[in-house]
């Protein structure tokens, strides 16, 4: 049986042949995603099992393991496991969104034509780049990755209503900066 890189990944030991945090993490992406197929419709089943999607999922669940693992809290493979269901749903949330073809904006469901998307991005970065990474990244998620406020609560683990405050706050600088380079 051919393995795949990740499968390969997911024995990667350290010189003490210990497994390390790379390999707990991809081990855990493979067990999340093989329960997730279980529980999704057909078409993001198949696209689960693609190896971009599986390094897609373990990209973030690296990113919420070095961010937020504590040793002191909770055992290495627990967390793995945390982070990795947090990567899969990731991955199924996006997947979703591209199956249906919509995005959704305040809890409404919009067609978004392929080529808007990508004029979002672009016109996201122009707007958003003198802003600190983090406002970035929540406008984003938001406005361009068509998270809802709960889903983006969710993973920054702080309460819907923040979430909107701080869009309504980074909307309101956002023109102000605008009004005043039209002006200037």
């Amino acid at each position: 049986m051919i393995s795949t890189p990740l499968e390969e990944l997911s024995h990667q030991q350290d010189g003490r042949g210990e497994p390390t945090d790379c390999g707990v993490l991809a081990h855990a992406v493979l067990c999340e995603t093989a329960k997730r197929r279980k529980t999704v419709a057909p078409d993001v089943a198949r696209r689960l099992d693609e190896e971009a999607e599986q390094w897609e999922a373990l990209t973030y669940a690296w990113e919420c393991f070095e961010n937020n693992y504590d040793p002191g809290l909770s055992a290495r493979r627990t967390y793995a496991y945390y982070a990795a269901q947090c990567g899969v749903k990731r991955v199924i949330q996006r997947l979703v969104r591209e199956e249906r073809g919509t995005i959704s904006l305040d809890g409404h469901e919009k067609a978004v034509h392929p080529h808007a998307a990508v004029e979002a991005r672009l016109d996201f970065e122009a707007i958003a780049g003198p802003l600190r990474p983090e406002d970035r990244t929540l406008l984003r998620r938001y406005y361009v990755e068509g998270y809802t406020q709960a889903e983006i609560a969710e993973e920054l683990e702080v309460s819907r209503a923040t979430v909107g405050q701080r869009l309504r706050r980074l909307g309101a600088l956002l023109r102000a900066r605008y009004e005043r380079r039209g002006r200037g």
